[in-house]
């Protein structure tokens, strides 16, 4: 039974953590002109997942998915933008799983890298799949 997502998910992508982790950086990365794959995207997370995101000076925004999304998606369609992990720490205790993910970010695939940090993203598994509840990250702009 799957509670939370309308939309079912590539097994691949949720039946482990490598699965998982490798979709959150696939659905958002693309070329300029290219729209991104929202509707895979939402099978990852569960329905009231949130985003944190620490800027510069501090401040905090906390939005949902469908808020970020509203923010970013003209921007990465128009620009072109990649986020590729480059390292990752995992804690798990039961069903519950912490990852620090280091990434690197480019404009285009093979391009030089132009940013870079930590995603911090907290995970559940429902007994059946893996789920996104949250991720946190300290914002370069």
């Amino acid at each position: 039974m799957q509670p939370f997502a309308s939309d079912e998910p590539r097994p691949e992508d949720v039946e482990n953590v490598d699965g998982i982790i490798k979709a959150f950086y696939e659905v958002i990365s693309g070329p300029a002109g290219v729209p991104r794959q929202w509707k895979r995207d939402a099978a990852l997370y569960l329905p009231r997942a949130l985003f944190f995101q620490v800027r510069k000076d501090s401040s905090l925004r906390v939005e949902t998915k469908a808020e970020y999304i509203a923010r970013i998606d003209a921007w990465l369609t128009s620009n072109g933008f990649y986020e590729y992990e480059v390292a990752r720490e995992a804690q798990q205790f039961g069903n519950v799983m912490h990852v620090w993910s280091t990434y690197e970010t480019r404009y285009e695939e093979n391009g030089p890298v132009i940013g870079g940090g930590k995603n911090s993203i907290q995970l559940v598994n429902d007994g059946t799949r893996w789920w996104i509840a949250s991720a946190a990250w300290n914002s370069s702009v």
